[in-house]
């Protein structure tokens, strides 16, 4: 429990604050546009896949744009100094995100499932 919040009131937190960001948002692949808000999107669904893995995060993830159109690419360090890499790339049909720590996959799917399990306060 950190400051009065376990970690479930975390992702309530964090649910919220999507669903501030996703307010008028109508495409996935719209969320991936450098710029708008795609990159504190992609930032917190990386986020809550390091939290849900337990990751003791020391720095990350930031994220930039990446050398392939419509894509972001989220970096960190893990407390024991191992690379957090995260890469969503999408079209307007949907996007993916991938989530390594280190060279394990933590996550490898759609978007937009994280978004919607954090929308419904589900793990």
């Amino acid at each position: 429990m950190m400051n009065g919040i376990g970690k479930r009131g975390t992702g309530v937190l964090a649910a919220g604050a999507l669903a501030v960001v996703l307010a008028g948002c109508s495409t996935v692949g719209g969320l991936l546009a450098p710029g708008e808000a795609g990159d504190a999107v992609v930032a917190a669904a990386v986020g809550d896949i390091l939290l849900k893995n337990d990751v003791a995060i020391l720095s990350g993830p930031v994220c930039k744009p990446g050398e392939v159109k419509k894509s972001l690419k989220c970096t960190g360090q893990t407390m024991d100094k191992k690379p957090i890499a995260a890469e969503a790339t999408g079209t307007k049909e949907g996007a993916n995100l991938k989530v390594t720590v280190g060279d394990k996959t933590l996550y490898d799917g759609p978007l937009v499932e994280l978004l919607q399990k954090a929308m419904q306060g589900k793990p």
